[in-house]
Formats: C-alpha cells, structure tokens, sequence
C-alpha cells in the first residue's frame, strides 16, 4: 500500500499517452541507448508501449476478479464497511464494526487488513468475517516492527501520538517536534523530518534515524529520498531498504513536480508535473509514459504492484476504476452491478 503527499483530483477515463508514440503532439523521441549507458546516465531507455484506451467494464464477478486478482475490496458504506469478494458465495457483504480493545491493538494489530477511513481505522479479517474499529481519537498507524502510534492532533497545540512497541501492554507519549514534517506510512510508521534535515521513525521513548535525506514517499519496502550536496545540488532515489541499493531518478522527471506515488514494491513511480499530465516511471524498463488521467495519490495498490484502484468522482455510487501499469490499461466497473451499496467516503482498500 502507498503514502501520498499530495492528493489530485481524477478526470473522465480517456487514455494513456506513451512517451514512444508518435505524433504531433508528442514529445520528441528520445534516442535509444544500450543497457550499460542507460545505468551510467540514468536515463530512461525507449521501448515500444502499449496504448489502451479505458473501456466499461460489465458488472459481473469474472471481471472483477480479472480486474483485482485473488483479492478482496472494502470500502466505507453508510455506518458499515463493505467487503467486495468476487470469489465468495455472497460476493457483497456488509459488516457493522465492534469497537476494538487494548489487547486488539497490542496483540492482534499484525492480524488486520487496514481500512484508513481519515481518523477511522478499521481492522478487517475476511476469513473470520471480523471487523474492528480499532482508532476513533485519531489516525493509527501500525510500523513494521510490530508497534504502532495514533496521532492526536489538536489545534494549537503540538501534535501528540500515543506510541507501543506491540510486544508488551506498554503506551508512552511523544510530541511531534515544532516545524517538523510528519508522513505516515502504514507498517513503516511515522516518519519524522525535522527543519535540521534527515528522516526519523518514531518509536516509544523516542525518534531512531530512517534516512539521511528527506523521505518524500515511503512504502514497506521502497521509498524516494531527496539528499543534497554541499553546493545544493539535490537529486531523488528511489532507496531498496532490504539491499539499501540507490537509483536515482531522472532529472527531468524530478524537478518542478508536486507530488510522487510510489507502487508497493517500487516498480512504479507516479509523478506529477505542475500544469502537466501525471507521468509514470517504470524502474524496471526505465520508460516514461504520459497518463491522459491523473491517478489519485491515495488510490489502493495490489500488494504485487499489479493494479492501482480508486473510486469515480462526483458519485456516491461505488464505480471502481482502476490502471494497470503494465499494459497501460484504464477500466471502469460499477460495484452497484454487484448490489454493493453506496460509499460513504473515498476510503477503499484491497485486501490480498
């Protein structure tokens, strides 16, 4: 699942622009380039790209679970949550939450599927048709050792969040520095920059050193982070955390950009340009491809970087529309085909 820092509004579905199409209006090709010099300059190399234009999708289960895989949807319906799983019996069903205890956060936590519903937090167990209201004070937000934090954020006031390592009943208390930026990534945790530079993960009893730059964007495994030299001369890499390998990202992709997604896995790179289409980065291919729709910041990934999903705007009813990196496909389907109820936010998650 990916952390956002900027949120976009979505256009109609029309169609992908690739960077290798030819046309009038397209940007001049780029000269191909062999392996080996596209690692020394980073740049991207040219490959032939499939354009597919969105189409409508029939509201059945064969094309959700074409669409979405082995997975299964939850989304926010009126005082339930929904689970959509075209491979059950009863593909909609509709779950009133129980409020969660102290022990479903310290012991249970790395058991839920998460449903972030703003300051809701929702835990989901398909399997045991479980769900649980687990934060109503504020965000909660579980790292990936275990622990969690929930964000009490008050108006003039400093930022306080309730902190556990998960192993043991133990809450302690930490304030979000003064003008320090705050990202918060599910099963990372909470990411601290503060104005002396660096990334810190918060933790009970205090803030452990995550990254020397400035982590823009951050997911369980990958992360984009800004660092800069002596003369201010900055670049943007994407960091593997389990190797820590660094590969920057192109310049030209880099500057001038309000906002960066990053893909589960770091496969791809969503980067929006100020006044421009919304550009994705392969980093496997080292391709560019123009989106002719902007892809929400908060849209759902597959666990497997397979597909990105997120609801149709200006509509209570739960039409789904999704990309697929791979083949540069936009699809639309309308869960209400299903009988699923209406949304009651934009908060829509894919359980694997």
């Amino acid at each position: 699942m990916g952390v956002f820092l900027t949120a976009f509004g979505v256009v109609a579905v029309i169609a992908v622009i690739s960077l290798t199409t030819s046309s009038d209006d397209a940007p001049a090709e780029p000269e191909a380039q062999d392996a080996n010099e596209s690692d020394a300059t980073n740049e991207p190399v040219d490959e032939d790209r499939v354009v597919t234009f969105g189409r409508r999708l029939a509201g059945n289960v064969d094309e959700l679970r074409r669409l979405i895989g082995p997975r299964k949807l939850a989304y926010m319906g009126d005082e339930v949550v929904v689970l959509v799983d075209p491979d059950a019996s009863i593909a909609v069903r509709e779950f009133a939450a129980e409020n969660g205890t102290l022990p479903d956060y310290i012991f249970r936590l790395a058991d839920f599927d998460l449903l972030v519903n703003g300051a809701d937090v929702f835990g989901v167990i398909p399997e045991s048709e479980e769900v649980i209201r687990l934060s109503t004070a504020g965000p909660l937000v579980r790292d990936a050792l275990g622990g969690f934090a929930v964000i009490n954020t008050r108006e003039g006031q400093p930022t306080e969040m309730l902190l556990s390592s998960g192993a043991r009943m133990d809450l302690s208390s930490l304030a979000v520095p003064a003008g320090a930026g705050r990202l918060d990534v599910q099963d990372v945790g909470v990411l601290i920059t503060p104005a002396s530079g660096g990334t810190y993960l918060a933790r009970p009893g205090g803030f452990i050193p995550f990254a020397d730059g400035l982590v823009l964007v951050a997911t369980p495994t990958h992360h984009l982070e800004t660092t800069c030299d002596a003369e201010l001369a900055c670049q943007i890499d994407l960091v593997d955390r389990a190797t820590q390998a660094r590969d920057p990202l192109p310049a030209e992709l880099t500057s001038g950009q309000q906002g960066f997604s990053l893909s589960p896995n770091g496969r791809w790179i969503l980067i929006k340009p100020q006044d421009a289409p919304m550009q994705l980065y392969d980093t496997a291919r080292r391709t560019v491809d123009v989106l002719a729709v902007d892809v929400p910041f908060d849209a759902a990934w597959a666990g497997d970087d397979h597909v990105v999903v997120w609801f149709a705007p200006g509509t209570t009813r739960p039409i789904l529309q999704a990309f697929t990196p791979d083949t540069l496909t936009f699809e639309t389907l309308d869960l209400g085909d299903l009988l699923a109820v209406d949304r009651t936010s934009d908060a829509l998650a894919l359980l694997d």
